[in-house]
């Protein structure tokens, strides 16, 4: 006996020697894992010989097809309208508007390959809520497509078009998403990626591909490499060159520089890290030329006026993390950890990239400490920054410090407490302390003394968490004071806070409910004025 898929075919099947040939002439085999036994009768008894798993190909040549469809249908309407007499009619007294989300998901799989597609789009019932209606109004289509990916793989390589990402450069262009075409190869330890994507942000139906403005594309290259094949992770170099130009998109309404944003750069990055992971170090820096814009003659008109230089400036990042304690067992307490990281970024004066969104002109400085010692937890930060590099006389320059420590208790487990744990809560305290204030005195005589920003706030946090099977009970105490220190206005001061009980608890996956009561407080020392609100 011979079952195919479950079913008898034992007489279709014909005997040719040693051989069982089966032709599935009446009903073919489904596409997919099709499964075959071969059984012997002795006697009373069935043996089995043989199972084998056949794999069917489509008539395409795929193995597996699978589509998967969504649609979620919402609506927002208005039955009734009243309103005091005088006061003005609104647009629509009464409406019913509906939206429409749909995805499609499908998976083709051949022997050699493989296509992934995923698609999602909107339709909407009144124009002014259509996707793409604060640009195109009323040509705006009520069905649009909001997103789509279509990606083939083939070994060590994958294509994929529309909305895609590319980069892993900090200050060049990192993970920079838009509708394009990407292409990645790998083989052993290398990775190229090429990738050419709009400079904006994109929806709808025209421009599928993406990339066809040459004055509105991102288009790059990244290398990668493990500099120590045996060992991933232990050297690694990246490199990434970019161009990229950006028109802006305006709405209908509004007016907008017409000419391009114009950038293009390198950046270079190196990673290393011990076999444990105790030590890491990760740096890069990048140099990027910038256009912003040549020329705009709805700008200028008729006016003379100095032509905008190309600028060519760099920026640079540098992270070390050491783990000076990993699980060392500390009688009373359980495993200690001690993590220490540093963190140093500069952008100079005027820097600038299309593909990535930076503060210029600014450094900043960090040190943290995150440290575990059995059940206790607490993260320690601490950063400098300041901008104004080029430290040009007539501009303000300000620094700033910020200070942070959190702390998260659970009293049960510290205490080893196996009897009623629920009872016990888990403790937090957070406390944040920042200052910013000016650095001297801009020359110009443009700023005086009083002009002059220095304010310093403090914050803490109290909190205190209970689980009692499906309910929860959460306490939390929260006090934030300004300390204006600018001269003349040093009384400027403000203080707020809040106390807050919350009690909620779970129905299962069905249904959640939560009561939170509170009382907040805001207070203005310059003029002795408070609220308070329950």
């Amino acid at each position: 006996m011979v079952l195919v898929g479950g079913v008898d075919v034992s007489a279709l099947v014909e005997r040719r020697g040693q051989r069982l040939v089966y032709r599935p002439t009446v009903a073919p085999l489904p596409a997919g894992a099709t499964e075959i036994i071969v059984y012997q009768k002795r006697g009373a008894d069935w043996t089995e010989l043989r199972r084998v798993t056949v794999k069917v190909l489509t008539a395409a040549g795929f193995t597996r097809i699978a589509f998967t469809p969504t649609t979620t249908l919402g609506n927002k309407g208005q039955l009734s309208e009243g309103r005091s007499e005088g006061t003005p009619a609104p647009e629509r007294s009464t409406f019913q508007d509906f939206v429409l989300n749909g995805s499609l998901t499908t998976a083709h799989e051949a022997p050699r390959f493989t296509i992934e597609s995923s698609s999602n789009y909107m339709g909407v019932s009144r124009r002014e809520e259509a996707l793409r209606f604060g640009v195109r109004q009323d040509r705006a289509p009520l069905l649009d497509l909001a997103d789509y990916r279509v990606t083939f793989r083939a070994g060590g390589s994958a294509l994929t078009v529309g909305h895609t990402t590319f980069g892993a450069s900090r200050h060049l262009v990192s993970d920079f998403a838009s509708r394009g075409a990407t292409l990645a190869w790998t083989r052993g330890g290398t990775q190229l990626t090429v990738g050419a994507l709009n400079a904006a942000s994109t929806v709808g139906w025209d421009n599928l591909v993406g990339i066809d403005r040459p004055k509105n594309r991102v288009m790059g290259a990244a290398l990668g490499r493990e500099l120590i094949a045996r060992r991933p992770g232990a050297l690694r170099v990246d490199a990434t060159v970019l161009d990229a130009s950006r028109l802006p998109v305006n709405a209908f309404t509004q007016g907008a520089v017409i000419d391009a944003e114009q950038s293009a750069g390198g950046s270079l990055q190196l990673s290393a890290a011990t076999s444990g992971q105790r030590v890491r170090l990760t740096g890069g820096y990048s140099r990027s030329r910038f256009d912003n814009p040549a020329r705009d003659g709805q700008l200028t008109g008729d006016t003379i006026v100095r032509a905008v230089e190309r600028e060519t400036r760099g920026a640079r990042f540098v992270e070390a993390n050491l783990s000076p304690v990993q699980n060392a067992n500390v009688r009373g307490f359980g495993a200690a950890n001690v993590a220490l990281g540093w963190r140093h970024e500069r952008i100079d004066p005027l820097y600038r990239s299309v593909a990535a969104a930076l503060q210029a002109d600014r450094q900043q400085n960090t040190a943290d400490a995150n440290l575990t010692l059995g059940p206790i937890s607490g993260l320690f930060g601490w950063s400098w920054s300041r901008d104004n590099l080029a430290r040009v006389p007539t501009i303000l320059t300000t620094v700033g410090d910020v200070g942070s420590a959190n702390v998260a208790v659970p009293v049960a487990p510290l205490f080893r407490l196996r009897r009623g744990q629920s009872v016990f809560p888990t403790l937090t305290l957070s406390l944040t302390r920042t200052h910013q204030r000016a650095d001297g005195v801009p020359a110009g005589n443009i700023f005086r003394p009083e002009d002059l920003p220095d304010q310093l706030s403090n914050s803490s946090d109290l909190g205190a968490q209970w689980q009692l099977g499906r309910w929860r009970i959460a306490a939390r105490r929260n006090r934030t004071r300004q300390d204006n220190r600018q001269a003349e206005r040093e009384t400027a001061d403000f203080a707020s806070g809040s106390d807050v009980l919350s009690v909620g608890t779970s129905f299962g996956t069905s249904a959640d409910v939560s009561l939170d009561l509170g009382k907040d407080f805001q207070r203005s020392e310059e003029r002795a004025e408070q609220t308070d609100a329950r």
